[in-house]
C-alpha cells in the first residue's frame, strides 16, 4: 500500500474541499449571494496552502488579501480592485464590529457577516488540514459539519436533508483514507499492509459503501415516533425565522413572513384551471391547525375509484388531466371532482381524517379522471342542517374557548343581513377579499404574538397577510355563525406555459403557488371551495339552476350581481379587484403596518443564526490552533501553585514535547529526552528523566520539590522558546 501514501493526501484534499463546501451552500442560500463558486475557490486555495505546508507569514497576508477580494466580488459588483471599495470595506467592518459588540443584530451588515463567515472557513480549513495531515483524524470536523447543517436545516428555510446525506457519505470516505494514512506510518501493521493490493483494497471498501447506500435507499422508510419538537421550541422561545413559500405538513403554528420560491413543483395538462387539493384540517387551536392523531387509512389501487366523495352532484361528462412532478414525490395533488387515478403498478393510501393521498412508492407522473362538481347556488341557498349529525356539526364548527368575543361579534355583524348559510358564506368571503380592509403580502405578514389568537390578530391588529390568514379567518368566522367549514390546502392553478389548438393547456405550478382556502359544507351539495384571499379568484364554476347560467365564468371571474356585505360600507371598494388567472400575484398594498406593530413583532433576520454558530466555530478553531500553548500555560500554572505531582507533571511535559520531537512507542523515556536535549541544545530533559526514574523506582515523594519545580518550569520555557525560534 505504499501508493496510498502518495495518492491519499491528494484524495483527502479533494474530499476536504467537498466537506467544507457543505458549509458554503446554506450560507449562500440564506444570504442570497450571487453564487458559491468564488467561496469554494477561496476554500480550495486555503486548503492548498495548508496541504503544501506554506509558512504562516505567507498564508496570513494571502488570506487577508483573498478575503478583501472575495467580499469585493460579492458586494462591489464584481470589481474588488476598484479603489473606492477599500474605504467601503473598512467602514463595513468597523460598523459591523460595533453593532456586534452592542448586540444590535438587526443592524449588522451583510458585508461584515460574510467576512466573519469566510474567516470561519479559513480557520475550518486549517483545522481540517491539520487534523488530516498531522493527526489522521477528522471526526471533530465531521461532527461540527453535521451540527451546523442540522441547526441550519432546523431553524431556517434551507433544506439540508440531502446535504446531511452527502456529508455522511463524505465522512465514511474521509475516515477510510485517513485510516489508510495511519496504517502507512511506521510501526503500524507495515508488514501486513504491504502485502495488500491498494487498488483492490480501496475499491472493495468504496464498493461496500455504495452497496450500503443503495440498500438503505431501497428499504422502506420508518416515520418518526415523536412529533417534531421544533415548532414548540420556537413558540416557547419566541423565535420567528423567515419561512419559504411552499407546501408543508406542519400547520400547528401559522404566521410570519415568507420568502418567494419560484422552483417548479409539477406541471398539469388540463382543459381548464383547477385548485389542486392535498389535504384538509379541521381543528383550529388559536395559533394554527392541529395535526390529526387518527392514522386510519383507506387503500385503493390504480384505475379504481377514489374512496372520497367531496360532492354529491356531478356533471355527466368526464375528462382526464395529466400531472407530472418535477421530482419524484411522496404525496398526490388532485382537483375537485377527481374520480380515479391512473399510474402504473401503484397502490395508494388515503388518510381518513385529512384526505391526503400518498402512493406506496414515490410517484412522478400520473393522470386523473375528473367529473366536474355541480355547485348550484339556488340549491345551496335552500340547504339546511337539520339532518346533519351532531358529531359532524361539532367537528366542523369547533372553536377554541380562548377565541376573543370580538371575532364572534364581527361574524354576526358581517352576516346580519343574510338569511341562509350560502349568502352568509359569500358575505364573509367578500368582506375579507373586497372590502379593502385587508392587504395581501407574504413579506409583511407578522408572527402571532404570545397569548394572541392568530385570526383575531389578523382581523383587528395587523390586517395584512397571505392565504393562510384569509382562509383561516373565513373558516373561524363561518364557524362562529354555526356553519360547518374546514381548512383545505394544496396549490393554486399556476401559470399557463403552453396552449395548443385542439389540445389541453399546460400549466406550471411552482412553490409560489402553494395555497390554502376554506371549504364550506352544504347538505345536498357537499364541500364547496371558497376564495377569500385578496387578489385570488376561485377557478370552480358555480351555476344557478333558476337562470341556467354560470355564477362563475370559465376563467374564474365573478359574473353574478352579488355585492359584498360590509357592515360598515355598503358597496365594494373600487380599489380592490380580483386577478383574472387566479395565480399568486403580488397585489397593490393599500396598508402598511405601523411602526409600533413592527417593533412589537421584531424578528431577527434568518441569517442571524449563523452569527453565534460562526463565533463558536471561531472559538473552537482558536482552541485547536493554540491548544499546545494553552496546555503549556495550564501546566505551568499547576506547577507554580504545586497542584500537580512531579510524576504527572513530567508525563504531561513528555506529551507536550511531541511536536518538537515525536516519541515512538518502543522508544525509552531517556532516549527521547536525549533527542530533545540535542535538538534544543539543553540538558534539562535528561535531568528531569533521571529524577523521574529515581522517583519511579524509589517512590518516596508525592509532591514537587523545589529543585524539581524549577527544572520543570525551565523545560516549559525551553519549549516556548523553541516554538518561537521555529516560527520566527
Amino acid at each position: 500500500m505504499k501508493i496510498t501514501a502518495k495518492i491519499a493526501p491528494f484524495v483527502l484534499y479533494l474530499l476536504a474541499l467537498l466537506l467544507i463546501s457543505e458549509w458554503i451552500y446554506p450560507f449562500v442560500y440564506l444570504t442570497k449571494l450571487s453564487g458559491a463558486g468564488w467561496a469554494i475557490l477561496f476554500v480550495a486555495l486555503s486548503l492548498a496552502m495548508y496541504f503544501l505546508r506554506w509558512r504562516f507569514y505567507i498564508t496570513l497576508p494571502v488570506h487577508l488579501l483573498l478575503l478583501y477580494l472575495l467580499t469585493g466580488i460579492y458586494y462591489h459588483n464584481g470589481h474588488p480592485f476598484d479603489p473606492s471599495w477599500l474605504p467601503s470595506f473598512l467602514t463595513a467592518l468597523k460598523n459591523g464590529l460595533i453593532n456586534l459588540l452592542s448586540f444590535n443584530a438587526s443592524d449588522i451588515g451583510m458585508i461584515f457577516v460574510t467576512f466573519i463567515f469566510f474567516v470561519a472557513l479559513w480557520l475550518l480549513s486549517y483545522i481540517t488540514a491539520y487534523s488530516i495531515l498531522r493527526k489522521q483524524r477528522i471526526m471533530s470536523v465531521l461532527v461540527l459539519t453535521v451540527v451546523y447543517l442540522t441547526v441550519v436545516n432546523t431553524f431556517t428555510g434551507y433544506n439540508g436533508g440531502f446535504a446531511l446525506i452527502r456529508t455522511i457519505i463524505l465522512a465514511f470516505v474521509i475516515l477510510h483514507f485517513a485510516l489508510s494514512m495511519r496504517l502507512e506510518t511506521s510501526n503500524r501493521l507495515s508488514g501486513l499492509t504491504s502485502k495488500w493490493r491498494p487498488v483492490v483494497y480501496h475499491t472493495s471498501i468504496l464498493a461496500l459503501l455504495i452497496v450500503f447506500i443503495l440498500a438503505s435507499m431501497a428499504m422502506p422508510r420508518q416515520g418518526p415516533y415523536w412529533a417534531d419538537p421544533v415548532p414548540a421550541i420556537k413558540s416557547t422561545l419566541g423565535i420567528g425565522t423567515t419561512k419559504t413559500v411552499g407546501y408543508s405538513e406542519d400547520d400547528t403554528r401559522l404566521g410570519g413572513s415568507l420568502e418567494a420560491d419560484h422552483s417548479e413543483v409539477f406541471q398539469v395538462q388540463t382543459d381548464r384551471p383547477h385548485y389542486y387539493r392535498v389535504e384538509a384540517k379541521r381543528t383550529y387551536t388559536g395559533v394554527g391547525w392541529a395535526n390529526q392523531t387518527n392514522t386510519k387509512q383507506t387503500y385503493f389501487e390504480s384505475n379504481s375509484r377514489i374512496p372520497l366523495s367531496l360532492n354529491e352532484t356531478y356533471a355527466d361528462e368526464a375528462t382526464d388531466l395529466t400531472i407530472s412532478f418535477a421530482a419524484s414525490n411522496d404525496y398526490l395533488v388532485y382537483p375537485y371532482g377527481s374520480q380515479s387515478i391512473q399510474a402504473a403498478d401503484q397502490t395508494f393510501a388515503m388518510m381518513n381524517t385529512t384526505e391526503k393521498i400518498t402512493p406506496a412508492d414515490t410517484i412522478k407522473n400520473y393522470s386523473v379522471t375528473v367529473t366536474e362538481p355541480v355547485y348550484d347556488t339556488k340549491k345551496m341557498r335552500e340547504a339546511t342542517y337539520g339532518g346533519v349529525s351532531d358529531q359532524f356539526m361539532a367537528q366542523y364548527t369547533q372553536l377554541p374557548d380562548s377565541l376573543p368575543d370580538r371575532v364572534r361579534d364581527l361574524a354576526q355583524k358581517i352576516t346580519k343581513d343574510t338569511t341562509n348559510p350560502y349568502d352568509a358564506a359569500k358575505a364573509i368571503e367578500n368582506y375579507l377579499s373586497f372590502s379593502g380592509r385587508y392587504t395581501y403580502s407574504t413579506t409583511e405578514a407578522t408572527d402571532t404574538l404570545p397569548d394572541a389568537d392568530y385570526v383575531d390578530q389578523f382581523l383587528f391588529e395587523t390586517k395584512i397577510g397571505y392565504c393562510d390568514n384569509f382562509s383561516t379567518a373565513m373558516v373561524v368566522l363561518l364557524r362562529a355563525q354555526g356553519i360547518p367549514a374546514r381548512w383545505a390546502k394544496g396549490f393554486a392553478a399556476g401559470e399557463k406555459i403552453q396552449t395548443a389548438t385542439g389540445e389541453k393547456t399546460t400549466y406550471q405550478i411552482t412553490n409560489d403557488d402553494a395555497h390554502s382556502w376554506p371549504e364550506v359544507y352544504f347538505p345536498g351539495t357537499g364541500w364547496v371551495p371558497f376564495e377569500p384571499t385578496a387578489t385570488f379568484s376561485n377557478p370552480e364554476q358555480f351555476v344557478n339552476s333558476d337562470s341556467g347560467s354560470n355564477a362563475n365564468t370559465q376563467d374564474g371571474t365573478s359574473s353574478s350581481s352579488e355585492t359584498p356585505a360590509d357592515p360598515n360600507q355598503g358597496g365594494q371598494n373600487s380599489g380592490q379587484t380580483e386577478q383574472q388567472n387566479g395565480a399568486n400575484q403580488a397585489p397593490q398594498e393599500t396598508a402598511k403596518p405601523s411602526a409600533a406593530s413592527h417593533s412589537a413583532n421584531f424578528k431577527l433576520p434568518g441569517w442571524f443564526w449563523l452569527v453565534p454558530l460562526v463565533l463558536i466555530i471561531a472559538l473552537v478553531a482558536l482552541g485547536v490552533i493554540f491548544q499546545r500553548q494553552l496546555r503549556l500555560l495550564s501546566l505551568e500554572r499547576k506547577i507554580r501553585q504545586e497542584k500537580i505531582t512531579f510524576a504527572k507533571a513530567y508525563l504531561a511535559l513528555v506529551k507536550l514535547s511531541a511536536k518538537v520531537e515525536p516519541r515512538n512507542e518502543q522508544e525509552t523515556l531517556r532516549s527521547h529526552a536525549e533527542k530533545l536535549d540535542r535538538k534544543m541544545e539543553t540538558t534539562v530533559f535528561s535531568d528531569l528523566t533521571t529524577r523521574y526514574e529515581a522517583f519511579l523506582y524509589g517512590n518516596d515523594q508525592t509532591q514537587i520539590l523545589v529543585e524539581q519545580k524549577e527544572t520543570l518550569l525551565q523545560a516549559i520555557q525551553q519549549l516556548k522558546n523553541f516554538k518561537s525560534k521555529k516560527t520566527h
